[in-house]
């Protein structure tokens, strides 16, 4: 169920988006549960595949490489032909689609090339960014990095990082809230930073030590209402009740919450190969969806932001192009990518 779930949460950023007026918390609450899944995920194959390998560095970030790369050039690649050919339509769809001012912003194409400059940990970015939402993925590389040499060495170590992450959100809610006018915002801080979704990670992380250590199969029932809670919180218009931001944003840890116990309690269920088809694309997906909207626009086509028919058409559009770059760049390696874990 977990191929089911990355792909809604990936088609949540999608509406976020592009609909965000219908969407409005869609995007980063997808985002937390991204974090919570990688959290597990990495730790389990660091774990069951990796540590016990004679070169476990080389084969878990050559693996990492063939799994993220080659599909991000492609995106990045052909956001950076629309930020040359379709400047007006990248710019009204997102302004970090566009061409780098030869004198001063040269250095940051090496950061669309590297994927890790793209967000520098702390709440700065790139402000030009050819796959936009890779910000993301920067993040999760430096969370790959730390998971493979300290955060998923043993369960010790990661309930440890757990109480850490803990207690650094504990401390930032009470800067934002204690202190009249802060310089950073609940956003900064929670966001986009790795101090706030370090929670995530560890969260992730400290499931997968736990379900090691569970005597008996937990009841599905939870799971399954787990898995609505994953789907049902990013959709809820929150703002609405909120009117705090630093609250808000820490509500977004229900959603890593909710996204642990549903991978504590039926992670590994099966629903076929149509779901784990459509948990392959969802990095594509997510990756992609905004080239897809300066495209379709460039084209002719009518398409406004939070605009039913137009979302749904980039929508559309977005999971076939999807679709194709899986079948033609990501099923061919992963011949390469098993090869890699299979290995002594």
């Amino acid at each position: 169920m977990q191929y089911l779930l990355r792909f809604i949460l990936a088609s949540y950023v999608v509406l976020f988006h592009t609909g965000s007026y219908y969407f409005p918390n869609a995007g980063p609450f997808a985002v937390f549960g991204f974090y919570t899944l990688s959290g597990y995920l990495i730790t389990k194959v660091l774990n069951e595949r990796y540590y016990a390998k004679s070169s476990p560095m080389r084969d878990f970030f050559v693996n990492r490489f063939w799994r993220l790369y080659p599909t991000y050039f492609v995106a990045a690649g052909l956001g950076a032909v629309l930020a040359w050919l379709a400047a007006d339509q990248a710019a009204y769809w997102n302004n970090v689609i566009r061409l780098p001012d030869p004198e001063t912003e040269m250095g940051w194409v090496l950061t669309n090339i590297s994927i890790m400059g793209l967000h520098l940990g702390i709440p700065v970015s790139s402000p030009i960014r050819f796959a936009p939402p890779a910000w993301s993925t920067a993040i999760e590389i430096y969370f790959y990095i730390f998971l493979f040499f300290v955060g998923a060495r043993s369960e010790q170590i990661t309930i440890k990082w757990l109480k850490l992450s803990i207690l650094t959100c504990l401390v930032c809610g009470a800067y934002l809230l204690g202190i009249a006018n802060p310089s950073l915002s609940p956003g900064d801080l929670i966001y986009n930073s790795v101090f706030g979704v370090s929670l995530c990670f560890a969260l992730g992380a400290a499931t997968y030590f736990l379900g090691k250590r569970r005597k008996t199969t937990p009841s599905k029932i939870w799971g399954d209402f787990a898995f609505l809670c994953c789907v049902t919180l990013p959709i809820v218009p929150w703002r609405s009740v909120l009117t705090s931001e630093t609250l808000l944003m820490f509500l977004h840890y229900s959603e890593s919450i909710s996204v642990a116990v549903f991978l504590y309690s039926v992670a590994d269920t099966q629903l076929g190969r149509w779901s784990t088809w459509l948990g392959d694309i969802s990095y594509p997906l997510f990756l992609v969806h905004w080239q897809v909207a300066i495209l379709l626009t460039a084209t002719g086509l009518s398409l406004i932001k939070s605009d039913v028919g137009s979302m749904l058409i980039i929508y559309i559009a977005a999971v076939l192009v999807s679709a194709s770059m899986v079948y033609l760049i990501e099923q061919p390696l992963k011949a390469v990518r098993k090869r890699i874990r299979e290995r002594n």
